[in-house]
């Protein structure tokens, strides 16, 4: 009986967002309906209790699964105090621009008790993606989940390069059906709202986490202050000897219990210059703000961490994400090798490593053998879990994040599984079992191990290869550090207004009056890109910080990149003609989100094929909301015209030009920057 209900409320779901796609859009397709309740909650995923944003009362939110070509129709129902905004990240949103989620851009924010539909068509995309808040970074409150879309039946796919053994190729089309998601969130002791008050009246920048959470769990664990050193030589000594210019003292720091500590190239007001520590220690109190160096003592918590079990299959299935605002991550499992077959929803030539390095908001599919005869024959000891181990890698932390891999079913909590019990697994803080890839730290423990980065990485269907030829657009920015805690990605040092969150949205505007003129707003560009020109972005980084950058709307060909220099030219064209060793065309990377290495660069090459409003801006949450972002403007006399109702969400009245930010650095702290700038 309760099988019949859910099948017939599943129908009438169905029948209800069919009706939606015939009255609003014309269109007859299959439609899945999510109605998503965000809602305030107390929480303790790591064992700390602290305010949390959910989804449907969960955190990360439900998995929107799908089949390629499916509608999608998310309705978001704001039980919050606050306002917010969904993004679904890496849809393209062909078509229905409107529906990509970023306030001031394309919609208002969803005002507290209000509700917003999201009706999209998963056109030409397939595998792994997820959603998130846009706005003023709630998603690191909880506001997060996965994303799924099975591959339609005619899309190429590598498993034939992996094996030739059928009974395996089949399991790996069954196993694709139904992924195992494994999602790596930063976690802070404070709200985001806490975050960016700290930040902007105290220049606390960067952030220390809490914890990292692994599908929203995990257990703190206080190491030693002799481990964390250990751990941060190690790091100083693998980024040295890859270093332009080396360092010839190792930099001693004030690393605290948590692992995070003050680093003199990134930190904000504190750590400028030397001889202004005085004048700002005056000013504001270390351990009372807990600033980087100077967090709390450490304290263990006895909370559960994430299991996935191997349920006697010969292989998983993993889609594996790095869902977090703040750093970069390391990625392995102790004594498995990794097949990559997929990154940001498209098949590549399959790698395989011990350890994937993910920028933030990246993700990876991959394959993991389990098979237990397997194991057996080679003496593994099957009866203790391994351990999966995510790592911060970027930024002024070492923090690590774990879970366990277990070779059997999830028997009752109580009952022995293989010889341990469910109790004894969540015990292990330094598990050893098999070979151990990467360290607390996340770096490799050999240079034997292999590792995958996005920049390695060849889409699998031969067809994906970016235009050659000259771009008829190629738009230069420039990643740096204009302020105390100002981001920009412009030579000029132009920030995005940090009210652009609540002023009429971009793509509103647009629809109004064609002839609107955005030119008075920092940040919005406008090159005149006319539907299906060649766009070449050329990101140069300053040399202090990566920035991981997201372009919506678009996958990206990353033509060329360099951890050493900026793009030495104006043009690609400038650079085919000197012969330039750094482009590739035959067959570059094609993701969704990239990372620009500190000091050098990347060249993106896209189809100017999908018309919109489209944000680009830094995955780390404070950078962005301190500038670090723009408004590519696509092919505007082609945006689809978008449903009338749309224009009329509610939303509180917001005059940018006549407004002051929301949060800002007080005037004397940017003096005190500008006369200490490095």
């Amino acid at each position: 009986m309760k099988l019949l209900i859910l099948v017939l409320s599943l129908f009438v779901t169905q029948i209800h967002c069919l009706k939606d796609l015939f009255y609003e859009y014309g269109y007859n397709s299959v439609c899945i309906q999510y109605e998503f309740n965000i809602t305030h909650g107390f929480a303790d995923p790591d064992g700390v209790y602290r305010e949390v944003f959910l989804i449907n009362n969960q955190s990360p939110g439900p998995l929107i699964k799908a089949n390629e070509g499916d509608w999608i129709k998310v309705k978001v129902n704001n039980y919050l105090p606050v306002a917010l905004t969904f993004h679904f990240h890496g849809l393209l949103q062909k078509g229905t621009p409107w529906a990509d989620g970023p306030a001031g851009v394309v919609q208002w924010p969803i005002i507290s008790g209000d509700s917003y539909t999201h009706l999209f068509q998963l056109n030409d995309q397939y595998g792994a993606f997820w959603y998130h808040a846009h706005y003023r970074e709630y998603s690191g409150d909880g506001i997060y989940g996965p994303m799924y879309i099975k591959p339609a039946a005619n899309r190429p796919r590598p498993y034939a390069v992996i094996t030739n053994n059928t009974d395996e190729l089949s399991e790996f089309m069954e196993l694709e059906k139904e992924p195992t998601t494994l999602m790596a969130a930063d976690w802070f002791k404070w709200t985001q709202d806490a975050n960016i008050a700290r930040t902007f009246t105290k220049g606390i920048d960067p952030l220390c986490i809490q914890s990292l959470l692994v599908n929203g769990k995990q257990r703190l664990t206080c190491p030693s202050n002799e481990t964390f050193n250990k751990v941060h030589l190690r790091r100083w000594r693998e980024k040295n000897s890859t270093s332009p210019v080396p360092i010839v003292r190792f930099p001693p720091v004030n690393m605290d219990s948590i692992g995070c500590y003050a680093n003199p190239t990134t930190n904000g007001f504190k750590f400028l210059r030397n001889d202004q520590r005085l004048k700002y220690g005056q000013r504001f109190d270390d351990e009372s703000l807990q600033a980087p160096g100077f967090s709390k003592p450490c304290k263990e918590t006895r909370s559960e961490r994430e299991i996935i079990y191997t349920m006697r299959k010969r292989y998983l299935y993993l889609n594996v994400y790095n869902v977090g605002g703040a750093f970069g991550k390391s990625f392995s499992i102790d004594d498995h090798d990794l097949v990559v077959i997929a990154i940001d929803g498209t098949f590549v030539h399959p790698l395989i490593a011990q350890r994937l390095i993910i920028p933030i908001g990246t993700r990876y599919t991959v394959l993991v053998k389990v098979d237990l005869e397997e194991r057996a024959a080679r003496g593994s000891d099957t009866s203790e879990p391994f351990a999966i181990r995510f790592a911060v890698t970027s930024g002024n932390q070492i923090k690590e994040g774990l879970s366990f891999l277990v070779y059997d079913y999830p028997l009752n909590l109580t009952d022995p599984i293989d010889g341990v019990k469910y109790d004894d697994i969540q015990a292990y803080n330094d598990p050893q079992n098999g070979e151990q890839f990467q360290d607390m730290g996340g770096l490799s423990l050999s240079p034997h191990y292999k590792s995958v980065n996005p920049l390695i990485t060849r889409p699998f269907d031969p067809t994906l290869r970016p235009p050659l030829g000259p771009a008829d657009h190629s738009v230069r920015l420039f990643l740096n550090r204009t302020g105390t805690i100002e981001f920009s990605m412009f030579a000029d040092g132009d920030l995005a207004p940090r009210g652009l969150e609540l002023e009429a949205p971009l793509l509103h505007q647009h629809q109004l009056n064609h002839n609107v003129s955005f030119s008075h707003i920092n940040g919005v560009i406008d090159p005149g890109i006319k539907l299906g020109q060649t766009v070449d972005l050329i990101v140069d980084a300053a040399p202090d910080i990566k920035h991981p950058i997201h372009l919506h709307g678009h996958s990206v060909y990353a033509i060329s990149s360099s951890v050493l220099q900026t793009f030495p030219y104006d043009c690609i064209v400038e650079a085919v003609a000197d012969s330039y060793q750094g482009l590739n065309f035959d067959h570059p990377p094609l993701v969704d989100i990239f990372e620009v290495p500190n000091g050098g660069h990347l060249v993106l090459r896209f189809v100017a094929d999908n018309p919109g409003f489209w944000l680009i801006h830094c995955h780390i949450g404070i950078h962005m909301a301190s500038g670090m972002m723009g408004v590519l403007v696509e092919a505007k006399d082609d945006i689809p015209e978008m449903p009338e109702f749309l224009l009329y969400q509610a939303h509180a009245n917001y005059d940018l030009m006549n407004s002051k930010a929301i949060s800002s650095l007080s005037d004397v702290l940017q003096e005190e920057y500008n006369d200490t700038k490095w």
